[in-house]
């Protein structure tokens, strides 16, 4: 990564939905880094970020509460920029599907507002997109990879794969640099655990430190690919460099993990933590299927980059950091 960091350290960057769970922890590293940072995030629950998970840098970047809808603002900011990562999203995917135009104009009309704003300002500034595991669907076989077809199965995932085409579309006929990365199911410190609808590790951790019972829907041995906040930031800084332009990767640990084993292994280190199987509510049902892992041989191969934090090393550190500041994402 040390290319990379040097290219980023001096570069203005923007950061789209940056006081979120994976925004603000990638926008700590840049930071560190050295690059000159702009976040704009909405800061209005439940879709946009926590001013908290800024603190430790807010002195150092320029916050702008906004909406990456609005035209003027985003075409203000994108000015001489020199790296986009383009985060802001509604991220529930029951929410997408109980509200499916609010997923349209933010996951669509918003990322369409930051193409078009890089556009018109005619600036050679790299885009980085975070997209979702969750365009494939039901795999029909593992790992799955980045040849793998796409079939969404709810409006979200829908919306991401609609907005990999407006990249592709934007690189062929203007030029527009970007890399798609579309991340698996990722955990870590930050993210907001006030309602169900935003990751099952950070929920189950939520729970437990507050003494309830971790409800697992079905049989609880349905599987995913769960991976640290810190290896995706690393993922995305990555993807910043030109040799992963016009590129898309997945990003995962390539392990798969099921809802018990999470709920066991929570439970070994915070101690009286229950769990339950509970039947699928019909909202789910749905989006519901058996396994799923990736592979990152092509983002290996690109840019040497891979899954470094083991699942278990990942928990306590989140476990650690919910344990402190709790308070701060209820």
């Amino acid at each position: 990564m040390d290319k990379t960091l040097k290219k980023i350290r001096g570069a203005e960057v923007l950061v789209t939905g940056g006081a979120g769970f994976i925004g603000s922890n990638l926008v700590e590293k840049l930071v560190k880094s050295g690059a000159k940072v702009t976040v704009v995030d909405l800061l209005l629950e439940p879709y946009g970020g926590n001013k908290f998970n800024l603190e430790k840098v807010r002195k150092k970047i320029h916050l702008v509460k906004g909406d990456v809808r609005t035209k003027e603002l985003m075409r203000k900011l994108v000015k001489e920029k020199d790296f986009i990562f383009h985060l802001a999203a509604q991220t529930g995917r029951t929410i997408s599907l109980s509200d499916p135009f609010l997923d349209l104009s933010i996951n669509l009309a918003g990322t369409l507002n930051v193409l078009e704003s890089v556009r018109e300002n005619k600036n050679r500034a790299k885009i980085i997109f975070s997209s979702s595991r969750g365009v494939i669907g039901k795999p029909i076989y593992l790992p799955v990879n980045e040849a793998h077809p796409a079939n969404p199965r709810d409006i979200y995932a829908a919306n991401k794969l609609s907005a990999e085409n407006y990249f592709k579309i934007y690189q062929q006929e203007f030029g527009t640099r970007s890399t798609i990365l579309r991340l698996n199911n990722v955990y870590g410190p930050k993210c907001q655990v006030r309602s169900n609808h935003y990751g099952t590790v950070n929920l189950f951790i939520k729970y437990a430190l507050s003494k309830e019972i971790l409800p697992i829907y079905g049989n609880g041995k349905q599987t995913r690919d769960y991976i640290y906040i810190d290896d995706v930031v690393s993922a995305l800084i990555l993807a910043a460099d030109e040799k992963a332009d016009e590129e898309t990767f997945f990003v995962g640990s390539g392990n798969e993990i099921s809802l018990v084993e999470i709920a066991k292994t929570i439970k070994k280190y915070i101690g009286d933590t229950e769990y339950k199987l509970v039947p699928y509510p019909d909202s789910l049902v749905v989006m519901d299927f058996d396994k799923f892992y990736s592979t990152s041989k092509k983002i290996n191969k690109h840019l040497n980059w891979k899954s470094t934090i083991p699942f278990e090393e990942g928990i306590k550190r989140t476990i650690k950091y919910y344990k402190k500041y709790l308070s701060f994402y209820l």
